[in-house]
């Protein structure tokens, strides 16, 4: 998760026991990969909705239908 979101910009430290973010700092698009988590994809898809731009590539992003098949959809609606 930590290397994903940093490579969206954000200012992430991974900790033993979870990471620690730092705000103010804005996203933006890039390539990132769920590793097939479906919690890492839906984390991405909201990083995604905050980014300046939404050309983030989430690859593996299928993995949302294990938890939440309808995810996508409503996420555009969402941030749209």
């Amino acid at each position: 998760m930590t290397q994903q979101l940093n490579k969206m910009g954000a200012k992430v430290s991974e900790l033993p026991d979870g990471m620690e973010i730092t705000g103010g700092t804005p996203l933006f698009g890039t390539d990132v990969d769920s590793h097939t988590d479906h919690r890492i994809a839906m984390s991405l898809a909201i990083a995604r909705c905050f980014s300046r731009h939404w050309n983030t590539t989430i690859h593996r992003a299928e993995a949302t239908a294990i938890s939440y098949p309808n995810s996508t959809t409503t996420l555009q609606q969402v941030c749209s």
